[in-house]
């Protein structure tokens, strides 16, 4: 160590109570999140700071040495004495402790002593991995005439859907569609290309009765059986058929079939087609395949006039295919697992499990029964009272729960629905829950307190894809390879309003999706697989949608909506949102809104970042392109300081006596009376350019003027921003008049004493005009026309917590200060007092703080990476809710309507918002991708949205991820 730093060191451990010199020798990164202490201060030599000349005292009067060196202090030998004499002391003391109570286990133990040279365990620094996650991607089709957004049309011809279901036709596969008395093909749904639909009815002959046919495909997935009250069509649609599906059996129904089909499943024998099950009004039949093609139809009386709403079977396991976690049911004699490859499910058909058997024989139960050589498996019926089981041999049941009288059963209300998962448990869909029989034949209660979001489900199916949701701090996350051995998968949950996803190996819900942000339509009727796709294809009452999972980065994401900035970008260089016609994104144009400077300020900062991070040279130009609209709002105006809402040439229709023709810039029009949020967005924007993106010593020049100007002109206004009308504009005060002794001003009391204390700062940084300074301290605990001002005071307290009172777009309006003001702190390049420094590092850290109990509760990217930057907090939290807000982001920035008020997994606030309606927010914030808020001016918390029909712009994204990525927390 030099002797003057061993000076240094010596002086700031022995001039405890007395004025402290802070050496700022060297550079300190201002991306690093180190917290000033109060007793060490590093700072760095930035770009934008003005370096006063050397002097035998600073400005503020305290002592500063001439060129740089520091006067010897005669007592650093006493320093040094005064430590020795201080560690003998604590000997004295722990020796006589010691021998007064004898040595105590908390301090003297034999277990890791330490040792020169033995190596220590540190913990290991967290590291963020970005890991591929399931992003859902939505293709939706309307019927004709029903035309919304960009979405295309189903032909004309098909203007309902009864039934989907998965299939192949000539080896190619697709979706079947019963549409009607007619049966389509469609090949291609959810492709790059436009879908095809082929009319099978009017190749094969055969018809359906409108809402009360079903289909069920065969064992070979080239098959398929169409059921009506009337007749049962077998088709053969295998390559070998001579005109796509040709029809090799068929037979009339008897009478008992009732005037509706509900459900069907098939049971197959080794690979070859065996049995159709099938469930109607009046019971449950047995549809036999005999040689020569016929079908033999035979009503089960165990099921006779009972109304069958769902069937489901699921073939038995060999040895060989067991799962070790599994295990059969106690009393199936011939039952050795019930693992297999496939869902099976009553309502839209079965697959053969590979490897299982079954056959069938009259037995004198008058019940299907299996060969003696084979086993059959395990066939599942629902009634609305019962839930029955066969498993080849014997008949049994379970009640099920009559919701009016109490009643109760195993199952809480009549099953809409029944599927098998590959790992053999077997789910039951009602209006009230989801069941979960378990394969030891225990039945699970799927419920609100266990995460369902919305009940009145109708249909259910099975997609062996895992959502991935890694760790983003774990190296080696659990992946869906190793879930998949433990049967992994996700149970899709049609419901009257949208779908729910529940992953099977977690049992956990893992989302829930409504609204045109997901799917046409209000209600999703029916559920398949995308033929050969990992789609999921959803029947709704508005058209078909098809849902396939994609893997994604965050990176990737950055990507995504890096693209979509040049569409919300327009002259001189603003940012903003677009309407759109009909919510097609394809006509977004970006309009004039009341904060384009907040709006572009974001993408300022986030081209900044990235730049920084990418040494991207194409982002630093697009974050000066940007910040040259920024400086056109401020030029437009014609008064130095006073920047526009917004600005649009003068052949542009306006309205208002806001709008101003520009008297610098002729040919355009400005919009006036300009409020704090604007302000907010030009500080936060400017310093970072300085810093970050300004190169060279006149683009340097021309942001540290505009800083200059504009915290000048609020200044030299006592501290009111005033328009070209001579007036104060609305919201923009900062004056000690109004902000301490005005209560309707009261809520921006300690918000704006946050915000002109952070200007001052920042301007006195980047200018290095002490009259800045002199400013913050007459503000933070100073007097104006004899008057207290107590800013400090004021912005400790800041955020509101009034629940009538609690103003989301107030939080942006802290936070991006906030930001300033601690980038400020880590880049300030001056010698300060002890005092100044308790006082710059300590109320800040105390506001934001406090805001942070009220406002880490939502999660957002933005404020929680703002947090950990201030305070040089790095932990797994932290990174988790940056993580997880910025995956569930919707890739889609369209404000569609959103609902989730009636939703079941919600706990309600009761408290009233500031709009005066209680139970209107959640107490658990929701996933972004699931909520209406696509800026952090709007409330994350509430759950339903009307929708605008507008597209945001990304920089509420981008702004976060590339803060986050350059403050090196992700």
């Amino acid at each position: 160590m030099m002797e003057e730093e061993k000076h240094i060191s010596c002086l700031k451990d022995c001039t405890k109570g007395e004025k402290k010199l802070f050496l700022l020798p060297g550079r300190h990164d201002p991306s690093s999140s180190d917290i000033l202490h109060s007793d060490s201060f590093t700072s760095t030599a930035s770009a934008c700071v003005a370096r006063p000349t050397r002097s035998s005292s600073d400005s503020l009067g305290h002592g500063v040495a001439e060129d740089g060196e520091h006067s010897r202090i005669s007592g650093t030998c006493l320093c040094k004495f005064s430590a020795v004499i201080y560690l003998a002391t604590c000997v004295m003391i722990s020796a006589l402790y010691v021998a007064i109570y004898g040595q105590s286990q908390q301090y003297f133990t034999s277990e890791e002593v330490w040792v020169p040279g033995k190596p220590v365990d540190k913990p290991v620094p967290l590291m963020f991995y970005d890991h591929p996650y399931t992003e859902w991607i939505s293709q939706r089709w309307t019927y004709h005439g029903q035309n919304f957004s960009n979405w295309p049309s189903l032909p004309n011809y098909i203007d309902s859907v009864d039934q989907v279901l998965s299939g192949k036709v000539d080896g190619e596969p697709g979706v079947w569609l019963l549409s009607g008395a007619e049966l389509y093909f469609a090949v291609g749904l959810g492709g790059d290309r436009d879908p095809q639909f082929f009319n099978i009815s009017g190749l094969s002959g055969i018809t359906a009765e409108p809402n009360a046919s079903r289909l069920s495909q065969t064992a070979s997935s080239d098959g398929l059986f169409v059921i009506t009250p009337l007749n049962i069509t077998l088709l053969d649609c295998s390559p070998q058929a001579r005109d796509y599906c040709d029809v090799v059996a068929g037979t009339k129904v008897p009478l008992e079939f009732g005037s509706s089909v509900n459900a069907a499943a098939v049971s197959s024998n080794a690979g070859s087609l065996s049995q159709l099950w099938v469930g109607a009004d009046e019971g449950l039949f047995q549809v036999t395949v005999r040689s020569g093609g016929e079908l033999h139809v035979e009503n089960v009386s165990y099921v006779s006039n009972q109304s069958v709403s769902a069937v489901a079977w699921r073939g038995s396991i060999s040895d060989g295919q067991k799962h070790p976690r599994h295990r059969p049911f106690f009393f199936a004699q011939q039952l050795t697992d019930v693992r297999q490859d496939v869902a099976t499910s009553g309502r839209s058909g079965v697959y053969l499990p590979r490897g299982a058997t079954t056959g069938s024989s009259n037995n004198n139960n008058n019940s299907p029964s299996p060969d003696d050589d084979t086993t059959f498996g395990l066939l599942v019926v629902a009634t609305r009272e019962k839930l029955l089981f066969f498993d080849g041999e014997t008949w049994w049941f379970e009640w099920v729960s009559v919701w009016g009288t109490g009643l109760g059963g195993v199952v809480d209300g009549p099953p809409t629905d029944l599927l098998f998962a590959p790992s053999g448990e077997l789910y039951v869909s009602n209006n009230v829950s989801i069941t979960r029989v378990n394969t030891n034949y225990t039945f699970d209660r799927l419920g609100p307190l266990e995460g369902l979001p919305y009940n009145q489900a109708s249909a259910l199916h099975y997609s062996p894809y895992t959502p991935a949701y890694p760790h983003p701090t774990s190296q080696s996350p659990k992946y869906d390879a190793s879930r998949a051995s433990e049967g992994g998968g996700t149970l899709w949950i049609a419901t009257k309003k949208g779908y729910a996803l529940f992953d099977t190996a977690d049992s956990s819900f893992v989302g829930y999706h409504y609204g045109p942000r997901w799917h046409s339509g209000e209600s999703v009727l029916g559920l398949t697989g995308n033929g050969g796709g990992n789609g999921t294809v959803l029947l709704t009452d508005g058209g078909l949608t098809v849902v396939h999972p994609q893997e994604w980065t965050l990176e990737r994401k950055a990507g995504h909506y890096q693209g979509m900035l040049s569409r919300h970008t327009r002259p001189p260089g603003i940012v903003s949102d677009c309407p759109l016609e009909n919510y097609d994104p394809l006509t977004c144009v970006p309009q004039t809104t009341a904060n384009d400077g907040l709006w572009t300020s974001w993408l300022v900062a986030a081209e900044a970042f990235r730049h920084h991070v990418t040494g991207s040279e194409e982002a630093r130009l697009q974050a000066w392109a940007l910040f040259k609209g920024m400086q056109f709002l401020v030029n437009v105006t014609g008064v130095d300081g006073l920047m526009a809402r917004s600005a649009v040439t003068d052949n542009t229709s306006v309205s208002g006596s806001d709008w101003h023709n520009s008297s610098s810039i002729p040919g355009w029009q400005w919009l006036g009376d300009t409020s704090s949020d604007e302000v907010v967005g030009h500080m936060f924007a400017y310093p970072i350019v300085c810093d970050l993106v300004a190169k060279g010593t006149e683009e340097v020049a021309s942001v540290t003027n505009l800083i200059d100007e504009i915290v000048d002109y609020i200044k030299t206004n006592d501290y009111y921003l005033i328009d070209v009308t001579n007036r104060s504009t609305r919201w923009g005060v900062w004056a000690p008049k109004q902000i301490n002794f005005n209560q309707s001003w009261a809520d921006e009391h300690g918000l704006n004493s946050l915000q002109i204390l952070t200007y001052l700062l920042s301007a006195f940084r980047v200018t290095g005009k002490e009259e800045y300074f002199a400013a913050w301290k007459e503000l933070f605990n100073g007097t104006t026309a004899g008057l207290p001002n107590h800013y400090g005071l004021n912005m400790i307290n800041q955020k509101i917590t009034f629940p009538r009172d609690d103003n989301f777009s107030d939080d942006e309006l802290a936070f991006l200060p906030f930001f300033t003001y601690f980038y400020t702190l880590k880049l300030l390049n001056r010698k300060l007092t002890m005092e100044h420094m308790e006082s710059l590092v300590t109320v800040p850290s105390l506001s934001i703080k406090r805001a942070w109990n009220t406002v880490g509760k939502g999660r957002s990217s933005a404020w929680t990476t703002i947090y950990s930057y201030a305070l040089d907090l790095k932990t797994e939290e932290l990174i988790e809710d940056v993580v997880w807000n910025l995956r569930t982001w919707p890739l889609e920035l369209v404000e569609w309507p959103t609902a989730n008020s009636h939703r079941l997994d919600i706990r309600f606030n009761p408290e009233q918002d500031r709009n005066f309606r209680s139970h209107s927010q959640s107490v658990r914030v929701l996933p972004a991708n699931e909520r209406g808020q696509l800026r952090w001016n709007a409330d994350p918390f509430l759950l339903d949205s009307a929708g605008s029909s507008s597209e945001m712009d990304p920089g509420a994204w981008l702004m976060p991820y590339w803060l986050a990525r350059w403050t090196k927390l992700l």
